[in-house]
């Protein structure tokens, strides 16, 4: 038996979308079933934006730019970690201890600030606090606008465990048997019926 595909299309809790998918793949000559699989069992499961991702510090410069308002307004941004870091925060380098003390404390020191290192998240006042009463030069970021982009290995979709199972459309290479494939589907949605009806 040659390999199963399941690149079709996204997995889907839907019984409709999955029989219009299933007919739009023997349509295109592909010999394709129905299965109930597991959410994350197929090429295209059902995602949730990863909740990793509303945690400020998970998220590095992507670049920045001079502040532009209107820019900042019609960007598409993922959630609304990532818009409070555009509009309230910056992009600078330090020493790993000093980003956990921030991170955990909100402690400003000079080694969060070096200029080398890791690249982190700071507020916006906290960056301007630091200039006008750590260093004395009373610099202000305000004037500049951070882009962001989720840290390294961090993805920004991740597969919804919660949905359970989810039909999913199969295929393989071998000679499409219409009549054989009706008859397959149909047991198939006899057997979903059973199981729904209980």
């Amino acid at each position: 038996m040659s390999k199963v595909h399941t690149t079709w299309t996204e997995a889907t809790t839907n019984v409709n979308k999955a029989m219009i998918m299933l007919l739009s793949c023997l349509d295109s000559g592909k010999n394709a079933w129905i299965e109930l699989r597991k959410n994350g069992d197929q090429a295209y499961p059902i995602r949730m934006k990863n909740p990793a991702l509303d945690n400020p510090f998970n998220w590095e410069m992507s670049y920045s730019t001079p502040r532009n308002e209107k820019e900042m307004m019609n960007y598409k941004y993922f959630n609304d970690t990532e818009k409070d870091l555009t509009y309230n925060w910056i992009a600078c380098f330090g020493k790993e201890e000093a980003i956990k003390k921030y991170q955990n404390s909100r402690i400003i020191t000079k080694e969060l600030f070096d200029g080398y290192g890791i690249c982190h998240p700071v507020r916006i006042e906290d960056a301007n606090f630091y200039r006008k009463n750590i260093i004395g030069d009373n610099y202000n970021y305000n004037y500049w606008t951070t882009y962001w982009k989720p840290r390294k290995n961090i993805p920004y979709w991740i597969v919804d465990d919660n949905v359970g199972d989810v039909f999913t459309i199969c295929f393989n290479d071998e000679v499409v048997d219409k009549s054989k494939t009706i008859k397959k589907t149909a047991q198939f949605m006899m057997e979903y019926a059973d199981k729904i009806s209980r």
